[in-house]
């Protein structure tokens, strides 16, 4: 008999990419590996912190990932460079891209425009970055269960 792997994701209130990492960490994922895989991704100096927090009574964990000085807007085209150019496993590379891809024809839609034109604001900022690659290593590490929210 098959066992399916599932994950269940309670978004009542939304997520964050930080706050998926975290819970992601809770479910198993080896912060240290995590934190490796991620170096891979070139770019440049920025701070990954984990630690527990109490929220309303529940014990969590908290990451927060911060890049010092002005974060850049990137392209589409710029992302996928790095994403493509990373040494990571290519099902978790290919999943990222899709997230960003994805990303990318909601901004076009919303602004009318080519998807070749869209910046990333905030989604194309170091820890955006991170915490969709995070996340989608995270899912590997996890054995890539399927996720219903």
């Amino acid at each position: 008999m098959e066992v399916m792997k599932l994950a269940y994701l309670d978004c009542s209130s939304g997520i964050s990419g930080d706050m998926f990492l975290a819970a992601l960490l809770d479910a198993g994922v080896e912060l240290d590996r995590l934190r490796e895989e991620l170096k891979k991704i070139d770019l440049g100096p920025y701070e990954f912190t984990e630690g527990r927090v109490m929220r309303r009574g529940l014990s969590g964990n908290h990451v927060e990932i911060e890049a010092p000085g002005k974060q850049s807007h990137r392209h589409l085209s710029h992302i996928e460079k790095l994403i493509g150019d990373a040494a990571l496993d290519e099902a978790v590379k290919q999943r990222a891209l899709q997230v960003f891809r994805r990303l990318g024809e909601a901004e076009a839609k919303i602004h009318n425009q080519p998807i070749e034109k869209i910046h990333f604001h905030e989604v194309g900022a170091v820890d955006a970055i991170l915490d969709i690659v995070g996340g989608c290593l995270g899912l590997a590490m996890l054995g890539s269960p399927e996720l219903v929210c």
